[in-house]
């Protein structure tokens, strides 16, 4: 899941091409390249660029003034961060911030240069966006909510055998960190490194036994032991919210909010 979110943000050759209109290089109406019968005028370069990639151009430019408003307006916690950070770390098997960089650029083409360069046009921006599709599950009125609205945040230790789980549980009864005891002893290589958390997930996306296990705890609740095909679970439910809002549907509101006009007649259509 975690790949296919980069994918989305790889931004197009049309966005680095586009650049090349603000750069100064020549003068408005200027000839850019010339030589024997060859001419080749600003003025036709960028009608090219528009006619190629306009579309595509103009709206990543809007939602990109968009979304910084909407960052301007958000609380994010920067613990949440660098949450995620680690989330894209463990996913891709890397220990530090200039091997992350190095799959997000070779791998992912996503033109970014620093770790906070990636923090602020990628993850705070998404996190910005989540915080107006969803709400606590506190404030939601279960009676009018379907249960595919709904996701949990939970963490968890996996183990092959039984009696270790059952060691662990007990451990964990008896008032030891459910974090450091997942770093120590859960096999699951990627949640592992972030002391047992798996994030927020919603039905279909976790095994059924596993699935049925986290949407029946409440927040703060520690399983039994859950057997699945990959072994032992002992489960912690950190939080749970409900989706109230698509992607889409948030956007289109804040498109409505932005009162957009448009002045070019070639885009006339765009938004």
């Amino acid at each position: 899941m975690m790949k296919k979110s980069i994918l989305a943000l790889s931004l197009s050759g049309a966005l680095l091409l586009g650049a090349c209109a603000n750069d100064g290089g020549s003068a408005t109406g200027g000839t850019i390249v010339e030589g024997t019968n060859i001419s080749v005028t600003e003025e036709a370069f960028l009608q090219e660029l528009k006619d190629r990639h306009g579309d595509e151009l103009l709206k990543e430019m809007v939602e990109k003034q968009i979304l910084d408003q909407v960052i301007a307006n958000a609380d994010i916690d920067q613990a949440k961060v660098e949450e995620e950070v680690n989330t894209f770390k463990a996913e891709f098997g890397v220990e530090t911030d200039e091997e992350l960089l190095q799959i997000l650029q070779m791998q992912f083409g996503l033109p970014v240069e620093t770790m906070e360069e990636f923090k602020n046009e990628f993850i705070i921006s998404r996190l910005a966006i989540q915080g107006l599709m969803t709400q606590d599950i506190d404030g939601a009125d279960l009676e009018i909510i379907d249960e595919d609205q709904i996701e949990v945040e939970a963490s968890h230790i996996l183990v092959e055998e039984k009696e270790t789980a059952e060691e662990i549980l007990a451990k964990i009864n008896a008032g030891e960190d459910f974090q450091e005891l997942a770093t120590e002893h859960s096999i699951d290589p990627g949640s592992a490194q972030r002391g047992g958390e798996l994030g927020f997930f919603g039905k279909g996306r976790m095994v059924p036994e596993f699935e049925a296990a986290a949407f029946n705890l409440e927040i703060g609740e520690v399983s039994e032991l859950v057997e699945t095909e990959y072994g032992y679970h002992i489960i912690k439910v950190t939080d749970k919210r409900v989706i109230v809002k698509t992607y889409d549907e948030v956007m289109e509101e804040l498109y409505n909010e932005a009162n957009i006009k448009v002045n070019d007649p070639q885009f006339k259509e765009l938004f």
